[in-house]
């Protein structure tokens, strides 16, 4: 296992296809630290798939950059539906839903009883995907992540959110 210090780091461990390597963080990284390495990584993403509890401001920022330049094409998240409850996550859950409004057909959101924390990433035939503990946010708390070179696991986890997204859509 590998102490993460900097997300940056994740370009000595990248796994090769097939692969995984497990990391821990030993600092507060936001979670969207993890979204520009793969996306730099990859040069340009198909699919951003992501599944949080919560998600803080700077995620819209980037998710609107990223959609705005080209180098995310579609996105679909899903958050915890406390989050668009909660006082202290309100804002960032509004402004998550403007962004989607602002983005019809590249960014779907949606909400449920969400804990799960998945990042994948879909570039042609590559994805990475990262699993771990910590939400799209910064935190003061050690982190566990599970980083795979695999278009199956990216799949897999772009079904269930998309169902659930579906879901979100059929019903509002």
């Amino acid at each position: 296992m590998k102490a993460l210090q900097d997300p940056e780091d994740l370009f000595d461990v990248f796994p090769g296809p097939g692969e995984y390597t497990n990391m821990v963080t030993l600092r507060a990284l936001h979670g969207y630290e993890f979204i520009a390495v793969l996306i730099r990584a990859l040069g340009r993403v198909d699919r951003l798939i992501c599944s949080t509890f919560n998600a803080g401001e700077t995620v819209t920022e980037q998710l609107d950059r990223g959609l705005a330049s080209g180098t995310i094409i579609t996105a679909d998240m899903v958050v915890n539906g406390i989050m668009a409850r909660s006082r202290e996550q309100a804002a960032p859950y509004l402004a998550l839903r403007e962004l989607a409004r602002s983005w019809p057909g590249r960014f779907r959101l949606g909400t449920g009883r969400i804990h799960a924390k998945v990042i994948a990433a879909i570039s042609g035939r590559d994805a990475l995907v990262v699993l771990g503990s910590g939400n799209l946010a910064t935190n003061e708390n050690i982190e566990t992540y599970v980083i795979m070179n695999s278009l199956d696991v990216a799949l897999f986890h772009a079904k269930w959110i998309g169902d659930i997204l579906h879901r979100c859509e059929k019903h509002g």
